[in-house]
């Protein structure tokens, strides 16, 4: 590389590195500047959020209470009809257990009366032909 290259580049890099100098101060200003903003910014954000958290703090926590209080009763209501449901339905119910027992008790007294029957009836007969084969034994 020849000598006027050398000194041309050297001259290059110094014209540079002043430009760069001169430039660099007013561009770490604009840095700061806007990075100074984009914290304002975040920070009045955090506020806005804040003051706007508060003023909904009130409102949502009255709407909670209310949609936990209408729950609690839809709740008790269903209890309530529950109950008022088994009510209704334990006396029908009671008297269909009672009159199905009551007709297995008829049932069973009938089978008895009919079996006491069918045993008179044939007692006589058998009575008779016992007789009978205990007159032959003796004769």
């Amino acid at each position: 590389v020849s000598e006027k290259q050398r000194l041309t580049n050297a001259a290059a890099k110094v014209i540079a590195h002043w430009s760069q100098m001169t430039m660099s101060v007013p561009f770490a200003s604009w840095a700061d500047n806007v990075s100074e903003k984009k914290r304002l910014v975040r920070a009045a954000g955090k506020v806005l959020t804040r003051w706007a958290q508060l003023t909904m703090f009130v409102p949502f926590q009255f709407w909670a209470d209310n949609v936990s209080e209408k729950q609690r009763l839809t709740n008790a209501a269903a209890k309530v009809i529950a109950h008022w449901s088994q009510m209704t339905m334990s006396v029908p119910f009671a008297s269909w257990a009672d009159n199905v027992s009551e007709k297995k008790r008829l049932v069973r007294a009938a089978g008895k009366v009919l079996t006491r029957w069918a045993q008179l009836t044939m007692f006589v007969p058998f009575q008779f032909w016992a007789d009978n084969v205990s007159e032959k034994q003796r004769l």
